[in-house]
């Protein structure tokens, strides 16, 4: 079979995947073979960007998804980007969607798996790339502030978090008669630390162009 060929096949396959969900679907597919795998990471965001200005904004769209995972950034951009072009947002999971695909899939509305598809668990990992020695020695460790370290050793302590589940099944520090603050954190998102979700998009910048240049060409005078 050609290439067009397959091209013309998956083409088909996706026409019929945005019938029976009356969506219009974009994929997202990173390979895991030996020979030549690939990730999750944030040299996507642009194309993807690019692929949704071209279908415009949609009543609903869904993501056909298939990868091991990668970047634990990059599922939030990604999700919000998706957001910004439709209401209603679905993920379709034919297969393997592992770590920070995992962690896209739980960032839409609506999420459907065939029987063999696979979420994974998310398991963000600190990677310190060795820094190249000096006059051809060996490479070296950057350093690490105690900040870094101190961090994940403070939430792990037992007076950061006390008491996990409810009913029966909770377990609690309470009986060993710690005092600590109960915080009831149903409909929450918990996270060890902050979560830094600015945006440095300049899109508005490019909206209404002339009048923006104008304003600031008077504020520029005064």
């Amino acid at each position: 079979m050609s290439l067009r060929q397959n091209r013309n096949r998956r083409a088909e396959l996706i026409k019929t995947i945005e019938g029976k969900l009356g969506a219009k679907v974009l994929v997202y597919f990173t390979a895991d073979s030996p020979v030549v795998s690939a990730m999750i990471a944030e040299d996507a965001i642009l194309p993807v960007f690019d692929h949704l200005r071209a279908i415009g904004t949609q009543k609903r769209l869904a993501l056909y998804l298939y990868s091991p995972g990668g970047q634990m950034e990059t599922p939030w951009k990604l999700v919000t980007t998706l957001r910004e072009f439709c209401e209603e947002l679905h993920v379709v999971i034919p297969y393997k969607a592992y770590s920070a695909a995992t962690m896209i899939a739980i960032g839409t509305d609506k999420i459907w798996m065939t029987r063999k598809a696979e979420l994974g668990p998310i398991d963000p990992a600190l990677q310190v790339n060795p820094l190249p020695g000096k006059d051809g020695s060996s490479p070296r460790l950057p350093d690490l502030g105690v900040e870094d370290i101190a961090a994940y050793l403070t939430f792990i302590r037992l007076d950061r978090i006390v008491s996990i589940g409810e009913g029966e099944s909770r377990v609690s520090a309470t009986s060993t008669n710690i005092e600590c603050e109960i915080i009831d954190c149903k409909g929450c998102v918990i996270a060890p630390g902050f979560i830094d979700a600015h945006s440095h998009s300049d899109l508005q910048v490019l909206e209404n162009r002339t009048e923006k240049l104008s304003a600031s060409s008077k504020s520029a005078r005064v």
